[in-house]
Formats: C-alpha cells, structure tokens, sequence
C-alpha cells in the first residue's frame, strides 16, 4: 500500500466497519470492528493496536484496506478499549502484571479470533496478522503458532513488551512472509 492511499485515507470518511464480540474460554468479550474482503479469494487482516490505545487507531486503515480488496477486523486486545469486561473481573491492562497471564492471553486471543474469521468463511491461508508496538509482538508470537497464516505485518515490535518477547517467535518465523518496520 503506498503513501497516497494512506493520504487519501486519513482524508475521507472510513469505510463503516460492524462490530464483532469474539468469546475466549476464560468468559470474556473481545471486540472488534470486522470488515468482510469485498471479494472472496483476497486477504482479510487482523490489526492489533499499541499498548495503551484501541482498535480505533486502525480506522484509517479500513478504506485503504478496502480500495486494495482486502477484509479487516481491528481488535481491542484484552484490557484495552472496550475488550474489558466478562472476565470475571473488570480488566484493565495498566494492573497487569508484568509477564503475567493476562499478557500471554493476548497470544492465545489471537488463535481464538483466527478461529471466528474462519468460521465467518476466511480461510486461515487468507488471514494476514499485523499489529503496532505490543500488537506488533502480539502478532509475531500468533503468527509463529499458526504456519497456516499468509504473512504477518509489524509495526515496530520489540524484543520484550510486558513480558510478550518476540525473539522465539522471530525465529520460527524464518522463512514465512513477514514485513517489518520500525522508527
């Protein structure tokens, strides 16, 4: 996707996104803004935000997305945004624990979302992960665990956000579509 798209998209309003509630097994509501591919055979990709942020920092991204035929589905990661409630408790990510089992559900969140796009009609062979700093790490570490994923996209990751490290899943990852960028 080029830099004019992205300009073009910032501009315009975004393509209008339905909301998505995703369950995982500990009783909690994931959500999400779920924009199906225009077409049938083209990508669909999941986006992950940054810690501290939400799924709203990917809006941008559903126009350019859709011009270039694709599907999206920006998630709130547990603790984040309005992916807070039905845990049991109220989750808010600034009491995690660092390293703790909240982070490392993150990771098995991901395998629970590949799940619902593909009992929505997306084949795993379609999905593209990708996410920005924590998401980043988020995804890396998701995409490592599935081969049947297409590519992953990250957006500066780090060696270790809160205890989600990325340098076991870089290296499983060798071989397989990854794009990588950071500042």
């Amino acid at each position: 996707i080029g830099l004019l798209p992205l300009l073009i998209a910032l501009l315009v309003s975004p393509a209008r996104a339905a909301r998505g509630e995703i369950r995982p097994p500990d009783g909690g509501i994931l959500v999400g803004n779920y924009l199906p591919a225009p077409a049938t055979g083209t990508y669909t990709v999941v986006l992950l935000h940054g810690l501290a942020s939400t799924k709203d920092e990917w809006r941008p991204m559903a126009e350019v997305l859709q011009t270039a035929g694709c599907g999206m589905l920006a998630m709130d990661l547990r603790g984040h945004g309005v992916s807070t409630r039905g845990f049991n408790r109220t989750l808010d990510y600034r009491y995690f624990l660092r390293g703790g089992q909240d982070w490392a559900r993150m990771v098995a969140d991901m395998a629970i979302v590949v799940d619902w796009l593909e009992q929505n009609g997306v084949p795993r062979r379609r999905i593209v992960v990708g996410g920005a700093s924590l998401g980043a790490n988020v995804a890396l570490n998701a995409f490592s665990r599935d081969r049947a994923l297409a590519a992953a996209i990250l957006l500066s990751p780090g060696l270790d956000y809160a205890g989600v490290t990325t340098e076991a899943a870089a290296a499983s990852a060798k071989g397989r579509r990854v794009v990588m960028a950071a500042s």
